[in-house]
C-alpha cells in the first residue's frame, strides 16, 4: 500500500515501478481505497514503485481492452510514451488482435531508449517514398544508431516497416538495442532455436 494523499483527480492515479534499464517509471496498474487514501496493487516485486498522478490517463483510454489479458501491459507502454494506437473518429483504439508490424516495433523500442529523432532522414531506405509518415524519423534514427539496418535487397537496404514482425526479427532488434556489446551471462535454450 502506498499512500495516495493530495491527487486532483484520483482517477488518474496509478502504481509505477521504477525500470532503471530504461530509466522510466513504469505503470502497473493499482487500485485506490477513498477510505484510507491509499493505492494498492496485487503482485509487487522488489524494486522502487511510486503513486503518480497522470492528467492524460483520460485522453490516452483506449476503447477496445477491456476484456484483453494484456490490458495492463498495454496501458503501462502508452503512458509511458512508448505507443500510440489508433486514432479513429475521436477513439483510441490499440488494435489488440493485430500483428505488429516492424515499423510500430521500431518506434516502440526507439522510444523506451529515448533515442532522438531529430534530423533523422529515412531516404537511406530504398522504400523511403512507401514508409508511414509517423514510422520515418524512428527508421531513420535506429538506422543511424546502428541498431536497425533493414532487409537487404536489390535496390538497397529496405526498411519495409508495414510488414508484421516476426518473433526473430524482434528479439535480434531487442538484442542490438539492450545487450549488444555487453558480456554474455549465460546461455538459454530454445525449442526452436535451430530454426531460427
Amino acid at each position: 500500500d502506498i499512500k495516495a494523499a493530495g491527487a486532483a483527480d484520483v482517477n488518474n492515479l496509478g502504481i509505477y515501478r521504477y525500470a532503471p534499464s530504461i530509466g522510466k517509471w513504469l505503470y502497473v496498474g493499482g487500485n485506490f481505497d477513498a477510505a484510507r487514501d491509499m493505492m494498492s496493487i496485487d503482485n509487487a516485486d522488489g524494486g522502487r514503485y511510486a503513486v503518480i498522478e497522470n492528467p492524460k490517463m483520460a485522453e490516452l483510454a483506449f476503447c477496445d481492452i477491456d476484456t484483453s489479458w494484456a490490458q495492463l501491459y498495454i496501458r503501462s507502454l502508452c503512458y509511458a510514451g512508448f505507443i500510440d494506437g489508433y486514432l479513429e473518429d475521436g477513439a483510441r483504439y490499440y488494435k489488440p488482435k493485430n500483428e505488429v508490424t516492424r515499423g510500430e516495433f521500431v518506434k516502440l523500442l526507439a522510444s523506451a531508449i529515448g533515442l532522438s529523432t531529430e534530423g533523422a532522414d529515412a531516404s537511406v531506405f530504398a522504400d523511403s517514398d512507401s514508409i508511414p509518415t509517423w514510422a520515418a524519423p524512428y527508421a531513420a534514427a535506429a538506422y543511424n544508431a546502428g541498431w536497425f539496418a533493414g532487409v537487404k535487397t536489390e535496390r538497397g537496404a529496405e526498411a519495409r516497416l508495414s510488414e508484421r514482425i516476426t518473433r526473430q526479427d524482434a528479439m535480434a532488434l531487442v538484442y542490438r538495442v539492450f545487450f549488444d556489446g555487453k558480456p554474455a551471462s549465460g546461455t538459454i535454450g530454445f525449442g526452436d532455436s535451430s530454426e531460427v
